[in-house]
């Protein structure tokens, strides 16, 4: 009798198990979010935001494209010539969409500044340059020192 009662139970603590076990699934974890523009693996600077096409290119494909000087001044007060692809030329590119009024630089460091999309676009001469040691900077002559970005990364149009 006392074997019956302990196969009872046994059976019936399966059962409950069981039925909990199938009350509480265990939850699928979310799929990762996408990644962003400015995170594949080739691609050194993106161009996102309000714009008809979000752009990327590597430091090779910038290099490939025509190419100007821009010549700003360094704390000292001395001028300085960098090189690199004009910033009006890669916003037509991705085509600015009616209603931006601004474009927001963001470096590899975290930095950002926000600049005037009317005065970027009135600046012939403001380039994404590259830098020495391989990555990129701007260069914004005219303007005030903070909108020159060292690491740039990404230019965003709000």
């Amino acid at each position: 009798m006392i074997k019956q009662t302990l196969l009872a139970i046994a059976l019936i603590t399966l059962i409950v198990l069981g039925v909990a076990a199938c009350a509480k699934p265990t939850p699928t974890p979310p799929p990762p979010p996408p990644a962003p523009a400015a995170a594949a693996s080739d691609a050194d600077l993106a161009l996102t935001g309000k714009v008809s096409k979000e752009m990327s290119w590597s430091e090779d494909e910038l290099r490939a494209m025509e190419q100007i000087d821009a010549v700003t001044k360094n704390k000292e007060g001395q001028d300085n010539t960098y090189t690199g692809v004009s910033i009006v030329a890669l916003l037509e590119l991705a085509g600015v969409l009616d209603g931006a009024t601004t474009i927001i630089m963001l470096a590899d460091d975290g930095y950002s500044v926000d600049v005037p999309l009317a005065d970027v676009q009135a600046c012939d001469t403001c380039v994404v340059a590259f830098r020495n040691n391989g990555g990129l900077r701007t260069a914004m002559p005219g303007m005030v020192s903070n909108t020159n970005v060292k690491g740039i990364v990404e230019i965003q149009v709000e």
